[in-house]
């Protein structure tokens, strides 16, 4: 339940829609910390041969950053965030690859 509410809740981040339609969106207008959330998300992406990012590299690269709020807002839900970046790397495998 909690692993759906945090992609649903990255999906309207990024503005995609239910039916994958993309919407571009101005990286200038994030804070800076967002954009280079936003470039390691993309780094992962290339790193695993995947030519499209998906909210799970951003949720990926969220939890592993010391200095995000993400880790903090998952302990007070009591979330095990190991068990969750697990899950998530699962779900990033699954993503399609580019040969």
């Amino acid at each position: 339940m909690l692993f759906c509410w945090l992609k649903i809740s990255l999906e309207v981040l990024f503005c995609r829609s239910r039916q994958e339609k993309t919407i571009f969106m101005d990286i200038n207008k994030f804070t800076h910390k967002s954009q280079e959330a936003i470039k390691a998300a993309q780094e992962l992406a290339l790193s695993k041969n995947q030519q499209q990012v998906d909210t799970f590299h951003l949720l990926s690269v969220l939890m592993s950053q010391s200095e995000s709020i993400v880790p903090t807002i998952l302990q007070k839900m009591e979330v095990n965030i190991s068990d969750l970046q697990k899950d998530v790397e699962n779900e990033i495998e699954k993503l399609p690859k580019v040969s």
